[in-house]
């Protein structure tokens, strides 16, 4: 893997080995942790970043946490799946959240994000 991917490479220099550990918690579909007052609903969707897609919802406050999830998949030559993209843009619009979170941009409102995405699955 280090060879394959720079920036493991260079995390990993010096011929430092890769520790792979397990998570202190597993779930198959959905999770609820209570925040105080506050619910965390933590599941897994379709993506086409990546097979292992987890999103967060808040509720109580309509936020929704979607990571890379809208991005395409860097391990497959930048592919984008529009057909996962298009199911993943439904489920947004399913959810009833103000605002959408993603992993390297500014908090986005869910009208701004749907319209995004529906441009690139229209391309």
């Amino acid at each position: 893997m280090k060879k394959d991917d720079v920036y493991l490479g260079r995390e990993y220099a010096d011929n430092k080995s890769i520790i792979v550990v397990t998570s202190d918690i597993q779930f198959k579909k959905e999770l609820f942790i209570n925040l105080g007052g506050m619910t965390a609903r933590i599941f897994h969707t379709v993506s086409p970043h990546s097979e292992d897609t987890v999103l967060i919802y808040i509720p109580e406050e309509r936020i929704l946490f979607l990571g890379d999830s809208t991005s395409e998949d860097f391990y497959n030559d930048g592919y984008m799946d529009k057909e996962k993209l298009s199911a993943l843009t439904s489920l947004i619009e399913s959810i009833d959240c103000k605002y959408c979170i993603l992993g390297h941009a500014d908090p986005l409102t869910k009208s701004y994000l749907l319209d995004y995405l529906k441009s690139i699955i229209n391309l």
